[in-house]
């Protein structure tokens, strides 16, 4: 007869929830969520980025797995944009009310790379995106 003891049993229940935390984080979740704020969704260790570029800056927007926002509060960032045919720039994000921002011109017709550099937590995150020229397209209603 199969005997399992009750650590073994915990500690299989514990290493299955914490699996499913771990597929919360993962591009194929993302992709089936609606961005709040208009932009483009990321994962980043345990954190939702959300890059939002307007004519005149860069934000960016930081969510915990649950999409709730978190306390960005000592966050430090950069942005680091490359413009298709062009050099890349390096703009400074600071904290703006409940984001990070920081100005940059933005072509609306030319699709760019954005590689976003975050101090959160204690850590380092490192959130690349390809933003499409004329920006991301609006979800569909109910997905």
């Amino acid at each position: 007869m199969l005997r399992i003891s009750f650590r073994s049993l915990l500690s299989f229940a514990i290493a299955t929830a914490m699996s499913g935390l771990a597929w919360a984080h993962s591009e194929s979740e993302l992709a089936k969520l609606i961005p709040p704020h208009g932009g483009l969704l990321a994962a980043a260790g345990g954190y939702h980025v959300e890059l939002v570029l307007k004519p005149d800056r860069v934000q960016v927007f930081v969510a915990d797995h649950l999409d709730k926002p978190v306390n960005i509060q000592g966050v430090t960032g950069t942005a680091n944009l490359r413009v298709k045919g062009k050099k890349a720039r390096q703009v400074p994000l600071q904290v703006v009310d409940d984001r990070l921002e920081g100005a940059a011109a933005i072509p609306a017709d030319a699709p760019i790379t954005v590689m976003i550099l975050l101090k959160i937590g204690g850590t380092e995150q490192m959130v690349p995106y390809a933003w499409p020229a004329g920006g991301p397209k609006p979800m569909p209603a109910g997905r």
